[in-house]
């Protein structure tokens, strides 16, 4: 998601190894601070959703039902020395956003109309009354996504600087 920036691979791994060679918890310690540090922007991501579904049969479905509109909730997550999805690429930190329970209705509204126009007449109905309720902001989405790209450069200075604190940490203990 939002708080990505370019680390090697080779330096994160060293980083990593350091930091089990010199105290095996100063690996969670890293991550947990990254999780905390970031707490403030992810909630404040998720408050900025809509309480109420934009669209009258996402909020009056049934309790049970999978397209139900219900709170948004955020997380960081901090996949540190895992593999990537996409070659090159090493993640160090993400944020990640979910409907609460099992109800998906911001994911479905979210993405809603970003690749097609609907397939079918009730689906190109649900995107017109979307787009007229909570518009697509630049094909990005309509709640979370460009906000939270506006968040990024924020994001990504905490975990950086968070990292630089953890290498200035090993080197000095190295030395």
């Amino acid at each position: 998601m939002p708080a990505q920036f370019t680390v090697k691979a080779s330096d994160l791994k060293v980083l990593l190894a350091e930091l089990r060679n010199v105290d095996p918890g100063l690996r969670k310690a890293l991550q947990k601070e990254m999780r905390d540090d970031l707490k403030p922007i992810v909630t404040r991501l998720a408050g900025g959703v809509p309480k109420a579904s934009p669209l009258s049969g996402f909020a009056n479905a049934p309790t049970g039902s999978r397209w139900r509109w219900a709170g948004v909730s955020g997380r960081t997550q901090t996949p540190l020395g895992k593999r990537a999805k996409k070659p090159g690429f090493f993640p160090v930190v993400s944020m990640a956003f979910r409907s609460r329970g099992k109800a998906a209705g911001f994911e479905i509204l979210e993405l809603a109309g970003s690749k097609s126009s609907g397939s079918t007449p009730q689906g190109r109905g649900m995107i017109r009354a979307l787009n007229a309720a909570a518009p697509m902001m630049s094909g990005l989405g309509r709640f979370l996504i460009p906000q939270a790209k506006g968040e990024a450069e924020p994001a990504v200075a905490i975990a950086r600087n968070i990292i630089e604190k953890y290498v200035a940490l090993v080197n000095r203990r190295i030395s």
